[in-house]
């Protein structure tokens, strides 16, 4: 069974749901935020009411983490889709609609008449996969990729669920992500955008764990990612907070799998509390996540 944490400001604390550790409330759904209206909505902005629009970004558990929120949303009664403005793996005991099918618009109708409780999953198109020189997945993953939506396609589907999440971001598999200029999609949609990261890391040779670690020009090509290091990329808005303007902000340490990532967390987490303060910004809400059975 998978475990989850919330950072407390002095240690983490394990909670049932990730809902919990994420601290967005599971009650019932607000109306969707206009576009227009994305920065003023602050009922929505402030994180601490539910959201229908979650777009998720970094590395490190990027697409665990989309489909263990569809779960608990799903487990609340909600019609839930899921989706990527890049490209995902087939997901394995779900349904899957593609836009390029001829019944796209019929299959969303349908899944918009069921009861609460299901969840579906949209992309553009299916794509044979060839693991590339960059791909950090290992070669048994299934061999059929999702091709993302475009974003204003992504939007559309807000007719169609109570709760739309989005992966909004690529990282080839590696644990910690610094985005390109044209990253990450997050459309406008999104209420709250969760940026992700892999504690294995930590004490790793920078170039070897971070995709896109060519936007590091600061660090020396021979250092290594410290738990100061993860929390100024999870917290710069050139890192994995850029694009999220005055959307609510998230942070999941995801691979929490022995203690020595637990330390890691709790370092990392302090980093982050620091930077806030040092910045004048509240403290952002930390989480973390354990899929293994923990090790000593």
């Amino acid at each position: 069974m998978p475990e989850f944490y919330h950072w407390s400001g002095d240690e983490f604390q394990r909670v049932q749901m990730l809902l919990d550790a994420l601290g967005l409330e599971t009650g019932s759904l607000q109306i969707k935020c206009p576009a227009a209206e994305i920065a003023e909505c602050g009922s929505e902005m402030d994180g601490k009411r539910p959201c229908r629009v979650i777009s998720i970004v970094g590395a490190g558990g990027k697409t665990s983490t989309m489909f263990q929120l569809a779960k608990e949303y799903a487990g609340m009664g909600k019609r839930v889709i899921v989706t990527s403005s890049t490209h995902i793996f087939r997901p394995d005991g779900y349904e899957v609609v593609l836009k390029d099918q001829p019944e796209w618009l019929e299959r969303l109708m349908e899944f918009t008449e069921k009861p609460g409780g299901n969840i579906l999953v949209t992309a553009a198109e299916e794509m044979d996969w060839k693991k590339g020189k960059n791909d950090n997945f290992p070669c048994d993953k299934a061999k059929k990729k999702l091709k993302g939506m475009e974003p204003h396609e992504i939007g559309r589907l807000l007719n169609y669920c109570d709760v739309l999440l989005i992966e909004a971001d690529g990282s080839k598999g590696l644990p910690v992500k610094v985005p390109a200029e044209h990253e990450p999609v997050i459309i406008p949609e999104t209420q709250v955008v969760i940026g992700c990261a892999g504690l294995t890391a930590i004490g790793e040779m920078i170039q070897e764990v971070c995709f896109r670690s060519e936007f590091l020009e600061r660090i020396r090509k021979d250092g290594k990612v410290t738990e100061q290091l993860l929390a100024e990329i999870l917290c710069s808005e050139s890192g994995t907070r850029k694009n999220v303007g005055k959307r609510a902000y998230r942070i999941l340490l995801n691979q929490l799998d022995g203690s020595r990532e637990k330390g890691a967390a709790e370092q990392t987490a302090k980093w982050i509390d620091q930077w806030s303060q040092k910045n004048g910004k509240e403290n952002v809400t930390i989480a973390a996540s354990c899929y293994l059975y923990t090790k000593d």
